[in-house]
């Protein structure tokens, strides 16, 4: 849209530049009309769609778990571990139905690297993609947190504690070794993206949008219910990344940075290596062997 088809004819004398006799523009017009052409911009829409969608699955998934903890913290026989892993779920398939025809709602940099991997993105494209899925992710873990300040206070000194902290990221568990965990997040991560790409594959299965964003729903909450002990099965470096920096600016310091024996590093790096494997076993069994 040029900023003739954005300007306004008047006969205003007011608006009327007496040199040139042509609307003359005041600095707020020139703003409005400078923001109007980036947000009609396709790569903008795409980059704000995206982080909305990321910050909107966060916010669910993480304000679910964040409940079921307040919850067993004042029942312990009201705990739950299943209610996370169907929200994480659900989180993904509402995120997807929200942004899905602006973004193309990966929400997650792995399944952003697989796609790169299928020729679907740009290397740009690419590097937009997870700059807007760390910072909604970042922006998620904020507001469930202003939403849950006053039931995070409540905890007085230990508010700042590992525990508390555990309502943003992930923990291995105590018995895992670091070659252990390294492991489970590189097949957990390549199991997840053979089903995204099985699930999304036109040539493969044929749902409706609204089909492929509840099918690929279940399948993380399918991940998450059968390999969500040995650390949560982040899956996603976004959600385990963004919310951990917002927790150590937050006031939890250092430390969640320190735990499990500087386990972040895992969940950042060793998704998108499982991601890598993944699709080359979707391409190698299944993708080369579909009718074109």
């Amino acid at each position: 849209m040029s900023e003739e088809d954005l300007e306004v004819k008047t006969d205003d004398p007011n608006t009327i530049d007496t040199f040139t006799n042509k609307p003359r523009f005041t600095f707020h017009r020139k703003v409005s009309l400078t923001l109007q052409r980036h947000l009609n911009n396709r790569r903008t829409s795409e980059f704000i769609a995206e982080t909305f969608g990321t910050c909107l699955m966060i916010i669910i998934g993480l304000a679910g778990g964040a409940q079921t903890k307040f919850i067993s913290k004042d029942n312990f026989y009201l705990s739950d571990n299943l209610t996370p892993n169907i929200l994480a779920g659900l989180s993904l398939t509402i995120s997807i139905l929200v942004v899905g025809k602006v973004s193309k709602a990966h929400l997650n940099p792995a399944v952003s690297l697989a796609m790169l991997f299928n020729k679907q993105i740009s290397i740009l494209e690419f590097f937009m993609y997870i700059s807007a899925q760390f910072l909604g992710a970042f922006l998620g873990a904020l507001i469930v947190f202003l939403i849950y300040f006053d039931a995070i206070n409540s905890y007085g000194p230990n508010k700042y504690s590992i525990d508390t902290s555990l309502i943003f990221i992930t923990n291995p568990n105590k018995n895992l070794t670091v070659l252990g965990i390294i492991f489970d997040q590189i097949i957990g991560t390549a199991i997840y993206l053979v089903l995204i790409l099985a699930l999304t594959d036109k040539k493969n299965v044929k749902f409706t949008p609204e089909g492929t964003a509840f099918a690929v729903g279940v399948a993380l909450f399918v991940i998450c219910s059968t390999m969500g002990y040995n650390s949560g099965s982040p899956l996603n470096p976004a959600r385990d990344f963004s919310p951990r920096f917002f927790t150590f600016i937050a006031g939890w310091s250092c430390d969640v940075f320190k735990i499990g024996n500087f386990y972040f590093w895992i969940p950042l790096i060793c998704p998108m290596i499982g991601s890598a494997i993944g699709t080359g076993i979707y391409w190698l069994i299944i993708s080369r062997h579909l009718a074109q």
